[in-house]
């Protein structure tokens, strides 16, 4: 495309006066990239138009296909996650739906880890049901051995690692190893991790899934999605094929300040697993704590894993009732579905984000999920949100009504 890829080009004879020209001379660019607030662009002729629709030439149509300010985050994230393409999505959700749509049609077989996030499981248990592909669920620790577990139609494989919220680890290059040569996509979640962290594709994944809501944007302003692949080809059909025929584009602006957070990912994950070391500690030596799941620890963490991330999860020795009393009394730590954020926040997974699992308590997911917190280190000095966390889980756990 020539001026019309970017919205605005020199004047023409009888053109619109929302036509103008460039404020400042050819050879100054914009530092940042700067937000094409545009649902279409215009053209010269049919045969600018028709290099685009071909893909003989990559520039932009109409934004829910390609806009300036979402294809910079999308090489941005490709080249975090050392992948050769990304296509971004108005959520993660979004994210997640168009990539196993993309990897699987009716009559396929789907395997996936069982502990994942509720939307993410009623997606594949419903949706993908419903049009005729069939899922078998597995614990973390049955992906050592997929042997038993794999069908000869099966076509995808999902999972989270770490896992929303207990944070069990799946080795990557394991799954990788044992699906070798079976033509079986795998799809890994990377939001918790972060590129930071790990970078699933140098370990076997074929497509890596993003929530960029959490720490990829960092500041809970945003909900966004992103799918990164090892092949072009695979992009393509996600963009073109899935994502621009369900409708569930990212908004310019959404990239912008995704783009925006990227810039300190760096340093916000330092201080994010810094605060979380912290609290974590704290937690090993509370009486109150029945158990913590971190990723300090552990074979595949330490092949796989840099750092801890930001994200812990716990159990109190407490009844329902008594977990409820704390939540509603803590001042420092928000009660939140989300994690990532600048903010500590604090999730009852099985009454929210979990929810899927509320009622099914024969399955052994329940019992992961019961009476577990899930606490997202932000960027504060963590020892108030410690002193207020422990101020009242003592005084509820002793019987001790809080003064007023």
């Amino acid at each position: 495309m020539r001026n019309a890829d970017h919205g605005h080009g020199g004047k023409k004879n009888g053109s619109n006066i929302s036509e103008y020209s460039l404020p400042f001379k050819a050879t100054a660019r914009p530092l940042k990239v700067p937000v094409y607030q545009t649902a279409s662009f215009h053209f010269e002729g049919i045969e600018d138009i028709e290099s685009v629709f071909s893909l003989k030439e990559r520039s932009f149509i109409y934004t829910r296909g390609g806009n300036p300010t979402v294809n910079a985050l999308e090489d941005e994230m490709a080249a975090l996650e050392h992948g050769k393409a990304a296509v971004a999505f108005s959520s993660g959700m979004g994210a997640i739906a168009a990539t196993l749509m993309s990897v699987l049609k009716t009559g396929d077989h789907l395997l996936a880890a069982d502990m994942m996030y509720g939307c993410a499981r009623e997606f594949i248990s419903t949706i993908l049901g419903r049009f005729g592909v069939s899922c078998s669920f597995i614990s973390p620790d049955s992906f050592v051995d997929l042997a038993a577990h794999l069908k000869s139609n099966t076509r995808a494989i999902y999972f989270e690692t770490p896992c929303n919220p207990t944070l069990e680890m799946i080795s990557i290059r394991s799954v990788f190893e044992q699906v070798r040569g079976k033509n079986i996509k795998i799809v890994v979640d990377n939001t918790m991790a972060t590129p930071i962290c790990q970078t699933p594709l140098e370990h076997g994944a074929d497509i890596v899934v993003h929530s960029l809501t959490k720490y990829l944007n960092g500041h809970g302003d945003v909900v966004a999605g992103m799918a990164v692949v090892k092949e072009k080809g695979v992009a393509d059909i996600l963009k073109f094929q899935t994502m621009c025929l369900l409708g569930s584009c990212l908004d310019p602006h959404a990239a912008h300040l995704v783009s925006r957070g990227i810039k300190t990912l760096p340093i916000r994950m330092a201080q994010h697993q810094k605060n979380a070391r912290q609290f974590i500690d704290f937690l090993r030596s509370a009486k109150y704590v029945e158990s913590v799941n971190s990723l300090s620890s552990g074979t595949i963490k330490c092949s796989q894993m840099k750092g801890v991330g930001g994200v812990l999860s716990f159990k109190l020795k407490a009844t329902d009732k008594q977990i409820c009393a704390i939540l509603r009394r803590l001042q420092l730590l928000r009660l939140s579905v989300s994690y990532g954020d600048t903010e500590w926040l604090i999730n009852y997974p099985l009454r929210m984000t979990h929810r899927i699992y509320l009622h099914k308590p024969g399955l052994s997911e329940f019992g992961k999920l019961s009476r577990l917190l899930r606490v997202s280190a932000g960027l504060e000095d963590s020892r108030p949100v410690i002193a207020d966390f422990d101020k009242v889980c003592r005084s509820v756990l002793s019987g001790r009504k809080k003064r007023i």
